[in-house]
């Protein structure tokens, strides 16, 4: 069994940086961080740069990964 960072690891390769045309709909967008790969899900991307809760670092929008 997979941990939840081997997973994590594992799905940015599938994924893509946060744009300006990224939306994250009525359910929210998982994001992961591209500097601890932990993740987070968000509900509007109206900010220029987002805190991570695992890492402590901030971290610019366009460098977060969306799944």
């Amino acid at each position: 069994m997979a941990t939840y960072q081997e997973w994590a690891m594992s799905t940015t390769i599938g994924s893509k940086n946060v744009n300006s045309r990224t939306r994250a709909g009525k359910h929210g967008k998982f994001i992961i961080c591209p500097q601890c790969n932990q993740g987070e899900t968000v509900y509007h991307f109206a900010w220029s740069a987002l805190g991570c809760i695992h890492c402590g670092d901030m971290i610019e929008k366009n460098e977060w990964r969306v799944i």
